[in-house]
């Protein structure tokens, strides 16, 4: 029976990215950038801008944990409320 130090982690068959701190910072600034923007919109009651701003914050999120470009992450996010799922989602009752 083998002890758990002499374990070892399976390698991974990616290659590090060197680029990906990188990522991590564009996504950092993309997500503070959407709260300033949430934030403009708050105080100017736009709520087209506080949106927008959401879904920076939400694009700014995903690309710093998953180290992938803005571009992709847009796509993603898009092709996600346009879909089904979005379309099935009643409208608030209007009484």
């Amino acid at each position: 029976m083998s002890s758990i130090r002499s374990m070892q982690w399976p390698i991974s068959a990616q290659r590090p990215r060197p680029w990906a701190a990188l990522l991590v910072i564009a996504g950092f600034i993309h997500e503070t950038r959407g709260r300033w923007s949430v934030l403009r919109g708050t105080i100017s009651h736009n709520d087209i801008m506080r949106a927008s701003g959401h879904r920076q914050q939400l694009v700014g999120m995903l690309q710093r944990f998953w180290k992938k470009d803005r571009r992709s992450i847009e796509r993603w996010v898009d092709s996600l409320l346009t879909s089904n799922a979005a379309g099935r989602l009643e409208p608030f009752p209007v009484r």
